[in-house]
């Protein structure tokens, strides 16, 4: 059974995978730009279907749905942040 703490403490945890390059090509940094764009959009999306459904019958549930979905907007500029960085 899934609480509403997991997605949270899911989106708080950074992805620890096993090999990342240090420096990405700019083929690469393209590539997850694009795809950080596309996660941008569905993350604002999911922001205000949320916010709205909380708006329309407040509920503690989708109060912690909405803020893990911030959380989650936040985390993806960070990493759209970091990948523009190594364009330069």
């Amino acid at each position: 059974m899934s609480t509403l703490a997991e997605p949270s403490r899911a989106v708080a945890e950074p992805c620890r995978s096993a090999a990342v390059p240090s420096h990405l090509s700019a083929f690469e940094v393209r590539c997850l730009l694009k795809r950080i764009a596309d996660l941008r959009e569905q993350a604002q999306l999911a922001v205000l279907g949320a916010d709205a459904a909380r708006d329309a019958m407040p509920a503690r549930a989708l109060e912690g749905i909405c803020q893990a979905l911030h959380q989650a907007e936040r985390q993806i500029a960070h990493a759209e942040d970091l990948a523009a960085r190594q364009l330069d």
